[in-house]
């Protein structure tokens, strides 16, 4: 007898991963967990009828030949005994592998968002047909797992799965009623006091909250009390601990950035990913359990990078007394469209826009002393003030460039928009200059002297500040694959 399981409190993501498993290896009999979050309960209270899945009674009185576990790398507890764990063991699962592997096991996972995405792409490439049931179930699990395709663990490959699921015919008017629901009432009471508890932490730079809340009883889906908090502060990381009769559930969510959830809830005992982790702790009190987090988070968290680790350190200055005709020179020289103004001793006095330049030559003032014109209160910051600060006052002021000085206003570096995307990969824009591999391109094409010449100019280019470019027909032949060397 081979078996599909999965884990306890079963969410959408594990019900669909049964399911489509249960296609992938036919003749195994997907098992439903002794414990179902609501709604999946629900959703199977209303659908079971039409789609097959075994419960742990109905199961054959015969030896296990084969475990596939989905969306879980732990074999559940079953009121059945399973034998010597000699036969194989397939785990299919999103989550990183969190244990050493036996000799009968063998793992698959995937950058994706959901499990059923790992499955779901393999029906998919077997041409596998589902009915409007099925095809929603297995959108329900993606969703669910994504925030709708909105979770920063969302990949590609999730949305090709979810296209053709909904081309297969999965209903949206279903998923919405099974995964947008109120808040129970005891689920509501938690909710409040989360809230009411809610602390947030600077931690080397990043914001976490964390919050607590008790109850006699277990309380259902507190994740869904998470998603919630997390769209309420937008932390980088968010926990909720909640005592629950003589239990501590903790519910961990991160951006990813700031900390891995699952790394945190690892210490616990838990296990999950980077952005989304769970941990269940027996016998332990919410108050040590929040203070043990605050000293796991304290070495976790990877520090933010500040302002001073960001700036751009090489800088062209001009000093008060330079004319503004000879500040435009330096401005078309160097390509800037503002210079900061500077003092003997490096103090910033100002900065001269290219804006206000082209207004005063428009009028004549060709020698006039840039002071006069300079703007005197450009928006500075200090060197260990954290990324996210850094952002958060580019968007308060709304100006491309930041002056970074320290606390006698000597003129440290500049950070402008590019600097601060560069930190955000997802938002990281494309390197500057042509698209794809363009060095290699000019070392397949040129003569080795002439690759070792432009190589050689480089170098010296970078070491005094300076950018190297090459214009002309020789650019406009390489883009077109041409022969040219007119250089």
């Amino acid at each position: 007898m081979e078996l599909i399981l999965t884990h306890s409190n079963a969410d959408f993501d594990a019900l669909a991963s049964l399911l489509a498993a249960a296609y992938l290896f036919p003749g195994a009999l997907p098992v439903l967990p002794q414990r179902l979050n609501r709604n999946v309960r629900d959703f199977l209270a209303l659908y079971r009828g039409t789609i097959s899945f075994r419960r742990v009674e109905e199961l054959p009185r015969e030896p296990v030949t084969r475990l596939i576990l989905v969306d879980t790398q732990q074999i559940p507890a079953l009121p059945i005994p399973l034998g010597p764990f000699s036969f194989p063991v397939e785990i299919l699962d999103h989550h990183p592998l969190s244990r050493p592997l036996e000799e009968n096991e063998r793992y698959t996972g995937g950058n994706v968002g959901a499990t059923v995405t790992l499955l779901g792409i393999r029906l998919m490439e077997r041409g596998k047909v589902l009915s409007l049931l099925e095809a929603t179930l297995l959108l329900l699990g993606i969703y669910e797992d994504t925030g709708s395709l909105s979770y920063p663990g969302t990949t590609p490959e999730d949305l090709r799965c979810a296209a053709w699921l909904l081309d297969q015919g999965a209903s949206l008017h279903i998923l919405n009623e099974f995964l947008n629901r109120p808040l129970r009432e005891d689920q509501l009471r938690v909710y409040n006091q989360l809230v009411n508890t809610s602390q947030v932490y600077e931690i080397h730079g990043w914001p976490v909250v964390v919050a607590w809340a008790e109850s006699e009883g277990y309380v259902e889906e507190i994740s869904t009390l998470a998603h919630r908090l997390m769209d309420l502060y937008d932390p980088a990381a968010l926990f909720l601990v909640v005592q629950m009769g003589g239990m501590v559930q903790v519910v961990a969510r991160s951006d990813g950035e700031a900390v891995s959830a699952g790394e945190v809830m690892a210490r616990f005992g838990g296990g999950g990913h980077a952005h989304a982790a769970a941990a269940f702790l027996p016998g332990r009190k919410a108050a040590e359990v929040r203070e043990e987090l605050r000293r796991v988070l304290e070495e976790l968290v990877t520090p933010m990078r500040t302002a001073g680790e960001i700036m751009t350190t090489r800088l062209h200055t001009i000093s008060p007394e330079t004319t503004l005709a000879e500040a435009g020179e330096v401005m078309a020289r160097y390509g800037h469209g503002s210079l900061p103004v500077v003092d003997r001793q490096g103090h910033l006095l100002g900065l001269l826009t290219r804006r206000d330049l082209d207004r005063a030559l428009r009028h004549g003032l060709d020698s006039a002393p840039v002071s006069i014109y300079m703007w005197k209160g450009p928006v500075t910051i200090p060197p260990d003030m954290p990324a996210e600060k850094v952002r958060q006052t580019m968007v308060e002021h709304d100006v491309g460039r930041l002056l970074v000085v320290d606390e006698e206003r000597r003129l440290l570096g500049l950070i402008s928009r590019t600097d601060l995307l560069k930190l955000w990969p997802e938002v990281r824009p494309r390197e500057e200059g042509l698209p794809g591999d363009w060095a290699s391109r000019l070392q397949e094409r040129l003569p080795a002297p002439l690759w070792e010449l432009l190589r050689q100019a480089g170098q010296v280019a970078e070491e005094v500040g300076f950018s190297l470019y090459l214009v002309g027909g020789f650019v406009r032949d390489l883009l077109l694959g041409l022969p040219n060397l007119d250089l």
